[in-house]
C-alpha cells in the first residue's frame, strides 16, 4: 500500500513547476521562490486520487508567461493596477517601471526571485518561509527599486497541516519615510476539481455584502440580484445573476465589521455538495475586501482576498477610503490568510 501511494504520490508531483514541496499525509503543496513565490499546486488525496485544488501551470514556460495566472500568486505592494504605472502618494509623483508583463498589474514579487529562509516540520505541520528585499545594498534588491521606490523586507511562511494552508505575512519598512502598500492573494480554483461535478452541483458562501463591478465596461446587477452570498448559493444561478454569459465575472465585496466566523475578515467557501469536497478560505482583518472573477470559459473561479480596493493609490490621494496600509520607518505589519479544504461528509 506505501509502495501504490508513494508511485500516486510521484505520478501527481511530475511536471509541476516547483522548488521546494510541502508535505502531509494528505495532501501536498509545492512553492517556487525561484518564480515569485507562487503555490503552483495544492493537491488533497480524495477517493484515491490526488484532486487538483488549485488551476496548476502546465510548464515553467506557461508560468513565467503569466505569473498571476496560475496556482496562487502573492499580489505585492499592491493588487489590482497602478494606470500608466504612475501614482502619487503625500504630494509626490513616482513613475514605476512596468513588471515582467509590461504593465503595473498586481505587484511586483511574482516577477522576482525570493531567498528560502527555512524550511521545518513540527507538531504543526510542514514550514517553510521565504523573503524578498527591497533595497538595502544588494544589486539585484536595489534594482527592484524602480518597480517599488520603498525599501522593504517581506516574509512569507508557509504552514500545511493535514488539508489546510496557512500563510503568515510579515512587511518590515526599512527605509525613512512611511511607506505604503497593499496586499491581495489570489488563487485559481479550477472548475470542477473531481471530474465528474458540474457547475450546478457547487454553492458560493461570502460573509460579504456586493459592492459592486470594478469596471465600468461591465453593467452592475440590479441590488436584488446580489444580496449577501449566505447561507450559500448555487453557483449557477449566482453567475447567471452576476454578468452575463459572455462577460467576465468581476464582482467586488466587503465583509462586515464583525462576521463572527473564521479569522474576522473575508470568508469565502466553495462547496461541492454532490461530491462532497468543500475549499474554505479564511483571514484576518486587515483583508477587508473580495473580488469573484471568473473568465467567460467558466473553467476556473478565482477570489482576490485583499487589504485594498482597486485603484488604492488614487483613492488615497483623493481622500476616499481605500485600504491602504501605511508604515512608519521600522515598523512592521502582520497579516493572515488560510485555505482549508473539508473532505466527505462536509456538506
Amino acid at each position: 500500500m506505501q509502495n501504490m501511494e508513494r508511485r500516486l504520490l510521484d505520478d501527481a508531483q511530475a511536471n509541476i513547476p516547483a522548488d521546494f514541496w510541502l508535505e502531509q499525509p494528505q495532501a501536498r503543496a509545492a512553492f517556487t521562490p525561484s518564480e515569485g513565490l507562487c503555490c503552483t499546486a495544492f493537491r488533497v488525496y480524495h477517493e484515491d486520487a490526488w484532486v487538483k485544488v488549485f488551476n496548476e501551470p502546465p510548464s515553467w514556460e506557461e508560468l513565467q508567461k503569466r505569473p498571476a495566472f496560475f496556482g496562487m500568486p502573492l499580489l505585492f505592494p499592491y493588487p489590482y493596477g497602478i494606470r500608466d504605472g504612475v501614482m502619487e502618494y503625500r504630494g509626490q509623483r513616482y513613475t514605476l517601471r512596468p513588471g515582467r508583463e509590461k504593465h503595473c498589474q498586481h505587484g511586483v514579487v511574482r516577477d522576482h526571485r525570493w531567498t528560502l529562509q527555512d524550511s521545518w516540520i513540527d507538531a504543526q505541520g510542514a514550514h517553510l518561509c521565504a523573503t524578498i528585499d527591497f533595497g538595502g545594498g544588494e544589486p539585484e534588491a536595489d534594482d527592484r527599486l524602480a518597480e517599488w521606490p520603498f525599501p522593504l523586507r517581506f516574509t512569507v511562511t508557509y504552514t500545511l497541516h493535514e488539508t489546510t494552508l496557512t500563510a503568515r505575512y510579515e512587511v518590515e519598512n526599512r527605509g525613512d519615510a512611511i511607506m505604503p502598500f497593499g496586499l491581495g492573494i489570489h488563487p485559481y480554483f479550477p472548475l470542477p476539481q473531481i471530474p465528474g461535478s458540474q457547475v450546478q452541483d457547487y454553492t458560493l458562501q461570502m460573509n460579504a455584502p456586493f459592492l459592486g463591478s470594478i469596471f465600468r465596461r461591465m453593467p452592475a446587477p440590479p441590488a436584488t440580484e446580489m444580496h449577501e452570498l449566505l447561507p450559500g448559493r448555487r453557483l449557477d444561478e449566482y453567475l447567471q445573476a452576476a454578468c452575463p454569459p459572455e462577460r467576465a465575472l468581476l464582482a467586488m465585496y466587503t465583509p462586515p465589521e464583525s462576521n463572527g466566523t473564521g479569522m474576522g475578515g473575508s470568508r469565502w467557501v466553495l462547496t461541492d455538495r454532490v461530491r462532497g469536497m468543500e475549499i474554505i478560505i479564511d483571514s484576518d482583518p486587515s483583508f477587508q475586501y473580495a473580488l469573484n472573477f471568473m473568465p467567460p470559459s467558466r473553467d476556473i473561479l478565482s477570489p482576490v482576498l485583499s487589504t485594498c480596493l482597486p485603484s488604492v493609490f488614487q483613492l488615497a490621494a483623493e481622500g476616499k477610503p481605500s485600504g491602504i496600509i501605511e508604515l512608519e520607518p521600522g515598523e512592521v505589519w502582520q497579516g493572515t490568510t488560510q485555505i482549508a479544504v473539508r473532505l466527505g461528509d462536509c456538506c
